[in-house]
């Protein structure tokens, strides 16, 4: 056995392994499991072709948007949401987590302007643009709520208004409002 021989194969282990770990680090599946309790997930791979069963990821934690001290979280992704397996060292295992995925056509992006900034969660949505904050219930009982950078909050209800309150805290306690049509003056967006 030749000396150049042996390093020949040494270096070609070592490649199929560097190959195989960058293979592993970046893998598209789609949550399958969830545990709420543990905030973990659980990604299907795709299919062994030996075997042809399904490959499960281990349970890991999907990634966290901020862990300092500005905490954002967003909620545990559903079964069926794809997702990719990310394995920084390139082995699946402890250091391993779930990603979202970019947006694809059946996974929209939300409708939004270039400089707003949107949340949605079913029925709810959240807009923040350098000069407006809007919360709104977009399904059938709409409703929404627009505070605006020169200090005006707008409340838009499309609803009975019967059912919307108000409540106004006070230092010596809190006191619940309800609207009556009767005793709202008439008035246009701008005034």
């Amino acid at each position: 056995m030749s000396y150049v021989g042996s390093a020949l194969r040494r270096v070609s282990r070592a490649l199929v392994s560097l190959n195989r770990r960058v293979a592993s680090g970046d893998l598209p599946g789609a949550v399958v499991e969830r545990d709420e309790s543990s905030w973990l997930v659980r990604l299907d791979l795709g299919l062994d072709p030996e075997t042809g069963e399904r490959v499960l990821s281990p349970w890991v934690a999907p990634r966290a948007q901020s862990a300092g001290a500005m905490k954002i979280s967003a909620p545990l992704p559903p079964v069926g949401t794809p997702m990719r397996l990310v394995s920084p060292s390139g082995v699946v295992g402890a250091e391993s987590y779930a990603e979202y995925v970019a947006y694809t056509g059946e996974h929209a992006r939300p409708k939004q302007g270039a400089d707003e900034h949107v949340s949605e969660l079913g029925e709810n949505r959240q807009s923040v643009t350098p000069d407006r904050w809007r919360v709104e219930r977009t399904g059938e009982m709409k409703s929404a709520v627009d505070v605006r950078s020169e200090g005006r909050v707008v409340a838009e209800v499309w609803m009975d208004l019967a059912k919307l309150k108000i409540r106004v805290r006070r230092p010596h306690g809190d006191q619940w409002f309800k609207l009556r049509p009767e005793a709202l003056l008439p008035t246009t967006e701008n005034e």
